[in-house]
């Protein structure tokens, strides 16, 4: 986010754009089930969080956390 703000305050159309696109399937992931959970298992994925969710919060659906994956890869492929 930090690249993205600054390509924008430059003026940096092209790049920001490019960054946009890399963050756009995870904007969608993140909010694809209630907060936090998505974002605690992109965390667990990357290996800087251990995943735990206490009541009210059920454990993600595994067909979102595919989902979640996927948004990180294409995160990680674009912004390489």
């Amino acid at each position: 986010m930090p690249a993205l703000a600054n390509a924008c305050a430059a003026g940096d159309n092209p790049l920001a754009r490019k960054i946009e696109a890399s963050l756009a399937p995870w904007m969608h992931a993140a909010v694809i089930e209630s907060n936090p959970l998505p974002a605690k298992a992109a965390l667990k994925m990357l290996g800087k969080f251990e995943e735990n969710s206490r009541m009210p919060l059920a454990p993600m659906l595994e067909s979102h956390r595919s989902l979640v994956r996927a948004a990180l890869v294409h995160a990680a492929a674009l912004s390489a």
